[in-house]
């Protein structure tokens, strides 16, 4: 099977380099960044039983897809032209004070008819993650039209539990275990 990379392997004194990142993500596996240790930790989505699943490997590449192709400053057309999923406008109640003025929210691999009605667009639906109703939430915040920030929830198939992507307004960005 041929896949694209981003960046070419290339051949320096005889030793071939690929980028890791690339091809472990192909593969169905994750790379994180550990800035404190400076350290990358590579791994791959496996079931109790040692097999990886469709799903987690298509909610992993979701998430990869997501961090690659969102940047701060893209359109609400250009955001829009990305992904084939609709969209719903968002309410906040007033809670995030991160400069946005709009917001929109996906949701991937959401069960059919699943809703939560309970919790504030903004809030994270742990439950709906943990219990497979919703594979990959995204959650946009716009100003003027142009994307502002953004953030991911979903579950690492690794251990079950939900993590949370942030890009900040100011371009940084942090990956944390939700409690």
């Amino acid at each position: 099977m041929k896949m694209a990379m981003p960046c070419p392997p290339v051949i320096i004194n005889g030793i071939s380099y690929l980028p890791t990142k690339a091809v472990v993500e192909m593969l169905g596996g994750e790379v994180r960044w550990d800035n404190t240790t400076n350290t990358i930790s590579i791994t791959s989505v496996t079931e109790s039983n040692g097999s990886s699943t469709e799903r987690d490997r298509m909610i992993l590449n979701k998430v990869n897809e997501l961090k690659e192709k969102l940047r701060l400053g893209l359109t609400q057309e250009e955001v829009k032209s990305l992904f084939m999923d609709d969209y719903e406008i968002a309410n906040d109640n007033g809670d995030l004070e991160n400069g946005s003025d709009s917001y929109w929210k996906y949701s991937f691999f959401k069960e059919p008819g699943y809703n939560r009605v309970d919790i504030p667009d903004h809030v994270i639906d742990q439950e709906g993650l943990k219990n497979n109703k919703v594979g990959v939430s995204l959650f946009i915040g716009w100003k003027e039209n142009k994307l502002h920030m953004y953030s991911i929830a979903y579950v690492d198939p690794k251990d079950k539990q939900v993590y949370l992507y942030v890009m900040n307004p100011d371009g940084t960005n942090s990956e944390s275990l939700i409690d």
